[in-house]
């Protein structure tokens, strides 16, 4: 066993009675609209009566009664609850549509995600969301029939600081149609990354695959494991924080 090894063992066993609890939870507040119109930051103006020009929104059960050329549909949560009615903005600079801070763990990768739907047929929603002023690429172009459905967007992300400042904006900045809603905006950290073996518990047996690859450390390298799945962080290496996300699965030892 190497130096590097032999350091990785040592912390471990001095982390592991210190390091708390991680499950996998949405951590966006309010991302289903179900509280109403709170917990989110927008440019667009605020309609709850009724739809009469661009750059407005509400928040409804359907989008159907707030303009009478939107089509009707239930929410994505549960068919029954509430949604983001949007009429895009036709700007010539796209404004925030929708944003929030919230607290996430440095480091620690993310998925974030949100449904959409067309609600009148034509070209539609264009998403570009970004956390803390990276672009989460590609944007998403929303299908222009609204027979599509709910359709979803993800994209990862990998914490960069203890605070995400998420922001979400419609590049199409087209006056007609533009029309649609979101649901169910999340940011969910990876449940259980550090799962090597994927037998649902971070174990000893994980440790091992991830020394490994804590020896090799890059994971360019030829010998490195294909994909590189100790890289928690996703940053090609296969360091120290790595090795603090792992510790932080191992002392929990069952996946969520």
């Amino acid at each position: 066993m190497n130096h590097h090894t032999h350091s990785a063992c040592l912390v471990l066993a001095a982390l592991a009675a210190a390091c708390g609890t991680a499950h996998a939870q949405n951590v966006v507040i309010n991302g289903d609209f179900e509280a109403g119109n709170t917990g989110f930051t927008t440019a667009y103006s605020f309609a709850p009566g009724g739809n009469s020009t661009e750059g407005q929104y509400t928040i409804r059960s359907n989008p159907a009664g707030w303009n009478g050329s939107f089509r009707s549909t239930g929410d994505h949560t549960s068919g029954n609850g509430l949604m983001m009615v949007v009429n895009g903005q036709d700007l010539a600079t796209p404004i925030l549509m929708w944003g929030q801070s919230v607290n996430v763990v440095p480091g620690k990768r993310y998925t974030f995600s949100m449904w959409v739907r067309t609600v009148v047929d034509g070209p539609s929603a264009i998403l570009l969301a970004t956390i803390n002023g990276t672009d989460l690429t590609p944007g998403y172009v929303a299908p222009q029939q609204f027979s599509a459905g709910w359709t979803s967007f993800s994209r990862d992300w990998v914490a960069d600081a203890a605070t995400a400042t998420i922001a979400i904006k419609n590049l199409n900045i087209a006056t007609f149609p533009n029309d649609f809603v979101i649901d169910d905006i999340a940011l969910i950290g990876a449940s259980c990354p550090a799962d090597l073996n994927a037998d649902q518990q971070v174990d000893d047996a994980d440790f091992q695959i991830f020394v490994v690859a804590y020896d090799i450390l890059d994971c360019a390298d030829a010998s490195m494991p294909v994909g590189c799945p100790s890289d928690l962080t996703g940053d090609d290496l296969v360091d120290d924080s790595d090795f603090q996300l792992f510790v932080l699965a191992y002392n929990e030892l069952l996946c969520p």
